[in-house]
């Protein structure tokens, strides 16, 4: 499931980025039947983005959920002056939607977009409900993925409020090489809490 040593008290990330390692894990939990395996197949949509491509407008009611099965996409919230901060991200294996939204069938308070070209598995909020209602273990993997994201919302406040900007950015690259090599810069600054040019300079420090 989720994870990096960024969040030390949850299970390791997950390397199944596929509908079968996806089937794999939550296997694991409990034994799938042939039906139930062939179940969950047929309720995951597979669908690619390019980079940049906005996965979930703000304001559109939430439909979706979805697996990260390439590429990395990042959830982003607009400030009082109209700017927008990257308050999420995903990389294969992790999901993402805007949860609340979501879980309630409400208008989405986030965009989603496409930080560089992706494969994504959707899952339709009824088909989430269909198969929460009707596998037990595929009900206590999404709890747990979703504890998981509830818990790594928590570990980014306290990195954000408790670190120095040079401990933030070395453990956050430690936790994440993939993300810190591939996104552009003013991304991985709006994650961090920084502008880019404080980014830039920082990184500039750290080389020397």
């Amino acid at each position: 499931m989720e994870n990096s040593e960024f969040l030390p008290d949850i299970p390791p990330a997950s390397s199944h980025t596929s509908i079968d390692g996806l089937i794999e894990e939550i296997a694991m939990i409990s034994p799938l039947s042939v039906q139930q395996e062939r179940l969950i197949r047929e309720k995951f949509v597979r669908i690619k983005y390019r980079k940049k491509d906005v996965v979930l407008e703000q304001g559109a009611i939430v439909q979706e959920i979805y697996f990260i099965a390439s590429g990395i996409i990042c959830m982003y919230g607009l400030d009082d002056k109209g700017s927008s901060h990257a308050l999420q991200f995903g990389i294969p294996g992790w999901w993402l939607t805007d949860l609340n939204a979501f879980m309630n069938g409400s208008a989405a308070e986030y965009k989603i977009e496409c930080a560089e070209h992706c494969e994504l598995l959707a899952l339709s909020r009824k088909d989430y409900l269909q198969l929460t209602g009707a596998i037990s273990s595929f009900q206590i993997y999404m709890h747990q993925v979703i504890l998981n994201k509830y818990n790594r919302a928590i570990k980014k406040i306290e990195l954000l409020m408790c670190e120095n900007a040079e401990d933030r950015f070395q453990k956050f690259t430690a936790a994440f090489p993939q993300f810190v090599n591939q996104v552009p810069q003013y991304i991985l600054a709006s994650v961090l809490g920084f502008t880019p040019q404080f980014l830039s300079m920082l990184r500039s420090r750290l080389k020397k």
